[in-house]
């Protein structure tokens, strides 16, 4: 009921401006003039605030990832030490994995600018697999010792 009463409520206001803005006298075409330009104003600010916030989103993210893995991995080691060596090999395995990643982050992000923005969407939905496959696998070595403790 509400969203019917806002679409109604919205309709009538587009309805109305629009009359004015077409066949309103001269001071109802500038006024409606005014709130499409400030519906525009404020549309390219919305715009530009998206932007600049994704930019900031896509800037830090995988350096936040990688730096948690890497506080993981840490406490990983601190607890198998030396008495379990295959949960520790899978754990150095899973270090390179990340190291490899951590190297295609940084090509990434050094190679971003030539690129088509599918091209970038791709690239990015593949390490972001890649980190997923990651976390799946540190994951499971994390079970398979849960499962020895007991």
């Amino acid at each position: 009921m509400l969203r019917l009463l806002l679409r109604l409520l919205l309709f009538i206001v587009v309805a109305v401006l629009l009359y004015n803005f077409f066949l309103g006298t001269p001071a109802e075409k500038e006024g409606a003039k005014k709130v499409f330009e400030q519906f525009k104003n404020a549309g390219n600010a919305v715009k530009e605030l998206l932007i600049s916030e994704k930019e900031k989103f896509d800037a830090g993210k995988y350096e936040n990832v990688t730096r948690q893995v890497d506080n993981l991995f840490k406490n990983i080691k601190e607890e198998i030490k030396d008495t379990d060596t295959n949960s520790l090999r899978e754990l150095e395995a899973l270090e390179e994995q990340k190291k490899s990643l951590q190297e295609e982050v940084d090509n990434f992000e050094s190679d971003n600018e030539n690129k088509d923005e599918s091209t970038k969407q791709d690239k990015k939905k593949q390490l972001n697999e890649k980190f997923k496959k990651l976390v799946e696998d540190t994951e499971r070595l994390l079970s398979k010792m849960n499962i020895k403790d007991n």
